[in-house]
């Protein structure tokens, strides 16, 4: 009996051992075809990708004529909007300030022209030419009260050049229609 023990032991090892081998041959398998993980990755990817190609060729072939939203045209219509305007460039005198600042001198160099309308020019340019010495006076003072942090950056370059244009149609046509469409920096230097 103890012969048929050991038999059955012996048996249960090879059996053992045999299947060992086969989970071994098994990995060996799967790690040359590269396995099961990689193969769902690739296809969840694959599957991503063509819903996010379907999503953004949906949004540019939107045919409605309505943004994602649905709310308002997703185009601008050309036929709508109104030609550009031809602007005259009037070139205003520098001007150079000290800014406000605490410690130590820094001065800002402006150089700016006026962009006046085409249909403008005949009647602001001349008055421009006679308020010349008035006008730099104001930007000069405007300019050298603001501090360093308030003139640099281009948030800051648009905003004055929109209160320079806004200012100087106030003081020409106080009463009119402004004829100073919009100022153009030249030169915008912080020393």
């Amino acid at each position: 009996m103890a012969e048929e023990t050991d038999k059955t032991t012996e048996a249960k090892g090879e059996a053992s051992k045999g299947g060992a081998d086969k989970k071994a041959k098994d990995t060996k398998d799967q790690a040359k075809s590269g396995g099961l993980l990689p193969r769902v990755l690739m296809g969840v990817g694959v599957i991503i990708i063509s819903g996010a190609a379907g999503a953004g060729a949906s949004l540019l072939l939107n045919s409605s004529g309505k943004d994602v939203a649905g709310e308002g045209p997703a185009a601008i219509d050309i036929q709508e909007q109104e030609p550009p305007k031809e602007f005259e460039y009037y070139a205003f005198e520098p001007v150079t300030v000290n800014l406000n600042v605490r410690r130590g001198n820094r001065y800002l160099k402006v150089v700016m022209f006026l962009a006046i309308a085409q249909d403008d020019k005949d009647e602001a340019i001349p008055e421009i030419q006679k308020r010349t010495k008035e006008l730099k006076n104001w930007v000069m003072g405007y300019l050298r009260d603001h501090t360093l942090e308030e003139v640099t950056g281009k948030k800051n370059q648009v905003r004055i050049q929109r209160e320079i244009a806004q200012s100087f149609n106030e003081r020409l046509w106080p009463d009119g229609r402004p004829r100073v469409d919009h100022v153009l920096f030249d030169e915008f230097t912080v020393q």
